[in-house]
């Protein structure tokens, strides 16, 4: 697209007629004014002249009004979504942030308490990390930080799981239609998986190489979101008590090992 406006009293014999047959097309006049903030192409208005052989002045200067409001509204929109989307994101590495993650897990056990479905929260502190801020200083920590980010995604159904930055260095993983057991497999794949795989922004400590503990906890009906929240934080409690680089799954107090 060249960005320029476009007015055609007839298509057959423009620049634009490829010399295609279209004995059963008829192209009226037609004017194709393009919706652009700066060099930004936001979309093109296209107007058809239906009722008369050609556009007049007015027409023209009428379409000018007519796209100049298209275009601010237009703009305001995506404005308005590049708000909301940076409200919504953690500034570092770009996933959701807690006080989004906490709408969409109220949003996802609403559903799993209507219609009966399973639902895994998972909690996951990296092991250590904060020795590699306080030694090595923040541009390590948040490379780390980016990098272990970029790993958790590669291993989620993408458009199904939701993965949040909770805090610090401690993530948060919801997976809908996952029960408990199902949590706690995928818990220990990611477990193991992180703590073979080496990290290039690890380099600079001496190793290359992470672990992490995990909490796992499962919606059951009648379980809110403080409640499901709650379970996956002392779950993963427990996985640092025990002596980190494990993956706990919640159960009563009364029932952990002291």
């Amino acid at each position: 697209m060249t960005g320029e406006t476009i007015i055609l009293e007839t298509f057959e014999g423009s620049r634009y007629d490829t010399g295609e047959r279209r004995s059963k097309y008829h192209t009226p006049p037609c004017m194709c004014l393009p919706l652009k903030v700066g060099d930004d192409l936001l979309g093109v208005m296209n107007i058809n002249n239906f009722s008369q052989e050609r556009f007049y002045e007015v027409d023209y200067q009428m379409a000018i009004i007519t796209s100049e409001y298209l275009t601010m509204a237009l703009n305001n929109c995506r404005l308005y979504m590049q708000v909301r989307e940076m409200s919504e994101r953690d500034g570092l590495t770009g996933l959701y942030n807690h006080a989004h993650f906490q709408k969409i897990l109220e949003s996802e056990i609403r559903r799993a308490e209507r219609y009966h479905g399973e639902l895994a929260l998972i909690m996951i502190d990296l092991d250590g990390f904060k020795r590699v801020n306080d030694q090595f200083g923040h541009l390590v920590g948040n490379a780390v930080l980016e990098e272990f980010s970029r790993v958790l995604l590669s291993n989620m159904r993408e458009g199904v799981d939701v993965l949040a930055r909770y805090g610090g260095d401690e993530f948060a993983i919801l997976l809908p239609e996952t029960g408990l057991e199902g949590g706690r497999q995928y818990a220990e794949r990611l477990r193991t998986k992180i703590a073979e795989q080496p990290f290039t922004s690890m380099e600079a400590t001496g190793t290359a190489f992470l672990t992490i503990s995990v909490g796992v906890a499962g919606f059951e009906p009648g379980k809110n979101r403080q409640q499901l929240t709650l379970e996956a934080d002392q779950a993963l409690y427990e996985s640092k008590r025990a002596g980190r680089n494990r993956v706990s799954v919640f159960q009563p107090a009364s029932e952990y090992k002291l």
